[in-house]
Protein backbone atom coordinates (compact mmCIF):
# COMPACT_ATOMS: atom_id res chain seq x y z
CA UNK A 1 0.00 0.00 0.00
CA UNK A 2 1.42 3.60 -1.02
CA UNK A 3 2.42 5.49 1.79
CA UNK A 4 1.25 9.16 0.90
CA UNK A 5 3.78 11.90 1.31
CA UNK A 6 3.56 14.51 3.77
CA UNK A 7 4.96 18.14 3.37
CA UNK A 8 8.30 18.75 4.60
CA UNK A 9 8.63 20.02 8.27
CA UNK A 10 11.77 21.52 10.71
CA UNK A 11 13.08 18.88 12.57
CA UNK A 12 11.71 19.29 16.29
CA UNK A 13 14.06 20.58 18.84
CA UNK A 14 14.20 18.81 21.93
CA UNK A 15 12.91 21.56 24.40
CA UNK A 16 9.83 22.35 26.21
CA UNK A 17 7.76 24.20 24.05
CA UNK A 18 6.92 28.38 24.81
CA UNK A 19 4.16 29.82 26.82
CA UNK A 20 3.10 26.21 27.05
CA UNK A 21 0.42 25.56 29.58
CA UNK A 22 1.52 23.34 32.61
CA UNK A 23 0.65 19.76 32.32
CA UNK A 24 0.54 16.09 34.94
CA UNK A 25 3.18 17.43 37.66
CA UNK A 26 3.48 21.12 35.88
CA UNK A 27 6.54 19.29 34.11
CA UNK A 28 6.65 20.22 30.44
CA UNK A 29 8.67 19.02 27.25
CA UNK A 30 11.62 16.30 28.34
CA UNK A 31 10.65 16.57 32.25
CA UNK A 32 7.41 15.03 31.71
CA UNK A 33 8.66 12.37 29.17
CA UNK A 34 11.31 11.57 31.53
CA UNK A 35 9.05 11.40 34.31
CA UNK A 36 6.59 8.79 32.37
CA UNK A 37 9.29 6.43 32.06
CA UNK A 38 10.74 7.00 35.29
CA UNK A 39 6.75 5.97 36.28
CA UNK A 40 7.59 2.50 35.17
CA UNK A 41 8.99 1.51 38.70
CA UNK A 42 10.13 2.61 41.93
CA UNK A 43 12.75 0.26 43.17
CA UNK A 44 15.82 0.27 44.77
CA UNK A 45 19.12 -0.13 42.95
CA UNK A 46 20.01 -4.11 42.23
CA UNK A 47 16.06 -4.87 41.91
CA UNK A 48 15.55 -7.02 38.98
CA UNK A 49 12.26 -6.81 38.29
CA UNK A 50 13.52 -5.67 34.93
CA UNK A 51 14.98 -8.92 34.05
CA UNK A 52 12.87 -11.08 35.98
CA UNK A 53 9.77 -9.72 33.68
CA UNK A 54 11.55 -9.94 30.36
CA UNK A 55 14.20 -11.33 29.10
CA UNK A 56 15.00 -13.78 32.04
CA UNK A 57 11.62 -14.42 33.38
CA UNK A 58 10.86 -17.15 35.38
CA UNK A 59 7.86 -18.65 32.41
CA UNK A 60 9.82 -20.40 29.59
CA UNK A 61 7.27 -19.24 27.58
CA UNK A 62 7.38 -15.64 28.31
CA UNK A 63 11.40 -15.32 28.35
CA UNK A 64 11.56 -17.29 24.88
CA UNK A 65 8.98 -14.37 23.49
CA UNK A 66 10.96 -11.62 25.30
CA UNK A 67 14.25 -13.22 24.05
CA UNK A 68 12.71 -13.53 20.62
CA UNK A 69 11.74 -9.33 20.65
CA UNK A 70 15.31 -8.90 21.26
CA UNK A 71 16.31 -11.28 18.36
CA UNK A 72 14.38 -9.58 15.74
CA UNK A 73 15.12 -5.92 16.84
CA UNK A 74 18.99 -7.09 16.72
CA UNK A 75 18.54 -8.17 13.16
CA UNK A 76 16.20 -5.39 12.46
CA UNK A 77 18.69 -2.98 13.36
CA UNK A 78 21.44 -4.94 11.15
CA UNK A 79 24.24 -2.26 12.68
CA UNK A 80 27.78 -2.08 11.37
CA UNK A 81 31.16 -1.81 13.54
CA UNK A 82 31.04 2.05 12.96
CA UNK A 83 27.45 2.06 13.69
CA UNK A 84 26.49 5.04 16.38
CA UNK A 85 23.73 2.98 18.50
CA UNK A 86 21.14 4.27 20.58
CA UNK A 87 18.96 2.34 22.85
CA UNK A 88 16.27 4.89 24.21
CA UNK A 89 14.67 3.52 27.47
CA UNK A 90 17.17 0.82 27.55
CA UNK A 91 16.21 -1.17 30.62
CA UNK A 92 19.25 -2.89 32.13
CA UNK A 93 20.92 -2.50 28.92
CA UNK A 94 20.42 -5.59 27.35
CA UNK A 95 19.98 -5.26 24.08
CA UNK A 96 23.06 -3.23 23.76
CA UNK A 97 24.98 -6.21 24.86
CA UNK A 98 23.72 -7.93 22.37
CA UNK A 99 25.33 -5.82 19.97
CA UNK A 100 28.83 -6.05 21.22
CA UNK A 101 30.06 -8.52 19.24
CA UNK A 102 29.37 -6.54 15.87
CA UNK A 103 29.80 -3.05 17.40
CA UNK A 104 32.28 -1.77 19.75
CA UNK A 105 31.22 -0.46 23.08
CA UNK A 106 32.48 3.15 22.68
CA UNK A 107 29.67 3.20 19.49
CA UNK A 108 26.93 2.42 22.00
CA UNK A 109 24.46 4.59 23.99
CA UNK A 110 21.79 3.55 26.72
CA UNK A 111 19.57 6.35 27.52
CA UNK A 112 18.02 5.26 30.85
CA UNK A 113 15.96 7.70 33.37
CA UNK A 114 15.35 5.40 36.31
CA UNK A 115 18.03 5.26 39.17
CA UNK A 116 17.89 1.65 39.78
CA UNK A 117 18.37 0.26 36.02
CA UNK A 118 20.69 3.04 35.87
CA UNK A 119 22.97 1.13 38.23
CA UNK A 120 22.10 -2.01 36.52
CA UNK A 121 23.71 -0.85 32.90
CA UNK A 122 26.79 0.69 34.77
CA UNK A 123 27.20 -2.96 36.38
CA UNK A 124 26.94 -4.77 32.69
CA UNK A 125 29.30 -2.80 31.20
CA UNK A 126 31.88 -2.26 34.01
CA UNK A 127 35.45 -1.41 32.31
CA UNK A 128 33.30 -1.00 28.96
CA UNK A 129 32.81 2.67 27.25
CA UNK A 130 29.63 2.31 26.72
CA UNK A 131 27.63 5.72 27.42
CA UNK A 132 25.02 6.05 29.77
CA UNK A 133 22.60 8.81 29.49
CA UNK A 134 20.82 10.01 31.95
CA UNK A 135 18.74 13.10 30.91
CA UNK A 136 16.76 13.55 27.81
CA UNK A 137 18.24 17.26 27.22
CA UNK A 138 21.69 15.40 26.65
CA UNK A 139 20.57 13.38 23.67
CA UNK A 140 19.69 16.80 21.65
CA UNK A 141 23.27 17.46 20.00
CA UNK A 142 23.72 13.74 19.21
CA UNK A 143 23.37 11.77 16.30
CA UNK A 144 22.74 8.16 15.83
CA UNK A 145 22.87 5.84 12.93
CA UNK A 146 20.76 3.01 14.97
CA UNK A 147 18.12 3.97 17.61
CA UNK A 148 15.91 1.14 19.21
CA UNK A 149 12.69 2.18 21.37
CA UNK A 150 11.32 -1.24 22.10
CA UNK A 151 8.48 -1.38 24.38
CA UNK A 152 8.23 2.24 25.54
CA UNK A 153 5.65 4.19 23.44
CA UNK A 154 2.55 1.98 24.45
CA UNK A 155 3.16 3.37 28.19
CA UNK A 156 3.02 7.17 27.00
CA UNK A 157 -0.10 9.73 26.83
CA UNK A 158 -0.50 10.85 23.29
CA UNK A 159 1.22 13.77 23.56
CA UNK A 160 4.16 12.33 25.04
CA UNK A 161 4.44 10.00 22.08
CA UNK A 162 4.18 12.49 19.74
CA UNK A 163 7.20 14.41 21.70
CA UNK A 164 9.55 11.12 21.71
CA UNK A 165 9.18 10.70 17.71
CA UNK A 166 9.78 14.44 17.85
CA UNK A 167 13.42 13.41 19.71
CA UNK A 168 13.58 10.25 17.56
CA UNK A 169 12.86 11.30 14.58
CA UNK A 170 15.63 14.51 15.32
CA UNK A 171 18.16 12.40 16.41
CA UNK A 172 18.27 9.92 13.77
CA UNK A 173 21.37 10.36 11.02
CA UNK A 174 20.69 10.66 7.36
CA UNK A 175 20.73 7.10 6.26
CA UNK A 176 20.16 6.19 9.85
CA UNK A 177 17.59 3.00 10.93
CA UNK A 178 15.30 3.26 14.18
CA UNK A 179 13.49 0.20 15.00
CA UNK A 180 10.57 0.38 17.39
CA UNK A 181 8.66 -2.42 19.52
CA UNK A 182 5.70 -2.56 20.89
CA UNK A 183 2.49 -4.79 22.32
CA UNK A 184 0.03 -6.24 20.23
CA UNK A 185 -2.95 -6.12 22.17
CA UNK A 186 -5.75 -6.53 19.84
CA UNK A 187 -7.13 -9.31 17.97
CA UNK A 188 -6.76 -13.22 19.59
CA UNK A 189 -3.19 -13.04 20.92
CA UNK A 190 -5.12 -10.35 24.12
CA UNK A 191 -7.25 -13.91 25.08
CA UNK A 192 -4.15 -15.48 25.47
CA UNK A 193 -2.09 -13.21 27.13
CA UNK A 194 -4.67 -12.77 29.78
CA UNK A 195 -4.78 -16.49 30.63
CA UNK A 196 -1.13 -16.49 30.21
CA UNK A 197 -1.10 -13.64 32.98
CA UNK A 198 -3.63 -15.86 34.76
CA UNK A 199 -1.94 -18.69 35.03
CA UNK A 200 1.73 -17.30 35.50
CA UNK A 201 0.92 -14.53 37.90
CA UNK A 202 -2.66 -14.77 39.00
CA UNK A 203 -3.10 -11.35 37.47
CA UNK A 204 -5.92 -9.87 35.68
CA UNK A 205 -3.70 -7.87 33.71
CA UNK A 206 -5.79 -4.84 34.61
CA UNK A 207 -8.64 -6.19 32.58
CA UNK A 208 -11.92 -6.85 32.94
CA UNK A 209 -13.32 -10.53 31.07
CA UNK A 210 -15.85 -8.24 29.12
CA UNK A 211 -12.53 -6.26 28.35
CA UNK A 212 -10.47 -9.07 27.26
CA UNK A 213 -13.27 -10.30 24.70
CA UNK A 214 -13.92 -7.11 23.06
CA UNK A 215 -9.91 -6.49 22.24
CA UNK A 216 -9.67 -10.07 21.19
CA UNK A 217 -12.68 -9.27 18.53
CA UNK A 218 -10.32 -5.75 17.64
CA UNK A 219 -13.12 -3.47 19.29
CA UNK A 220 -12.30 -0.34 21.38
CA UNK A 221 -11.28 -0.55 25.38
CA UNK A 222 -11.02 2.50 27.00
CA UNK A 223 -6.85 3.17 28.26
CA UNK A 224 -6.42 4.03 31.98
CA UNK A 225 -4.39 7.71 31.18
CA UNK A 226 -4.89 9.20 34.47
CA UNK A 227 -1.32 8.93 35.40
CA UNK A 228 1.61 9.31 32.73
CA UNK A 229 2.79 6.00 32.82
CA UNK A 230 -0.34 3.83 31.08
CA UNK A 231 -0.55 -0.01 31.52
CA UNK A 232 -1.46 -2.20 28.30
CA UNK A 233 -4.79 -2.52 28.08
CA UNK A 234 -6.51 -0.73 24.88
CA UNK A 235 -3.13 0.00 22.94
CA UNK A 236 -3.81 -0.45 19.28
CA UNK A 237 -0.34 -0.79 17.34
CA UNK A 238 -2.29 -0.08 14.28
CA UNK A 239 -3.26 3.52 15.36
CA UNK A 240 0.79 4.19 16.04
CA UNK A 241 1.84 2.45 12.99
CA UNK A 242 -0.45 5.71 11.62
CA UNK A 243 1.78 7.93 13.19
CA UNK A 244 4.84 6.63 12.36
CA UNK A 245 4.08 6.76 8.31
CA UNK A 246 3.98 10.35 8.86
CA UNK A 247 6.87 10.75 9.61
CA UNK A 248 8.86 7.23 8.95
CA UNK A 249 9.08 5.13 5.72
CA UNK A 250 8.64 1.93 7.10
CA UNK A 251 10.91 -0.39 5.38
CA UNK A 252 9.91 -3.85 7.33
CA UNK A 253 7.49 -4.80 9.83
CA UNK A 254 7.69 -8.35 11.71
CA UNK A 255 5.80 -9.83 14.40
CA UNK A 256 7.26 -11.58 17.81
CA UNK A 257 7.68 -14.41 18.83
CA UNK A 258 6.56 -16.27 15.75
CA UNK A 259 6.50 -14.00 12.11
CA UNK A 260 4.73 -16.63 10.44
CA UNK A 261 1.13 -16.29 12.25
CA UNK A 262 1.37 -12.58 11.75
CA UNK A 263 -0.97 -9.97 14.35
CA UNK A 264 -3.40 -13.50 15.31
CA UNK A 265 -0.87 -14.95 17.41
CA UNK A 266 1.98 -12.85 18.62
CA UNK A 267 3.19 -10.81 21.45
CA UNK A 268 5.02 -7.94 19.66
CA UNK A 269 4.89 -6.38 16.76
CA UNK A 270 8.18 -4.56 15.17
CA UNK A 271 9.57 -2.25 12.34
CA UNK A 272 12.36 -1.02 10.95
CA UNK A 273 12.29 2.59 9.52
CA UNK A 274 14.04 5.53 8.38
CA UNK A 275 13.55 9.05 8.03
CA UNK A 276 11.21 10.54 5.14
CA UNK A 277 13.25 11.75 2.18
CA UNK A 278 16.65 9.59 3.49
CA UNK A 279 18.09 7.53 1.19
CA UNK A 280 18.43 3.96 2.38
CA UNK A 281 22.56 2.59 3.25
Amino acid sequence: MPISKRKNRPKAEIRPPVNAPPTRGHEHGPARAESALKARNDKPAGDDSYASGTHSHRSRLLRFSHRRRFDHAAKLLDPHPDSRVLDYGSGDGYLLERLLPVVPAGHLTAYEPLDYLQEQIKGRFAGQPVALVTNLSDLASRRFDRIACLEVLEHLQPDIVTRTLDTLETILAPGGAIVISVPVEVGPTVLLKYLASRIQKGSTRHMSWSEVLKASFYGSVPRDTEHDFIPHKGFDYCQLRSMLRERFVIERQVFSPVPLLGGLLNAQVLWRMRSRGSGSE
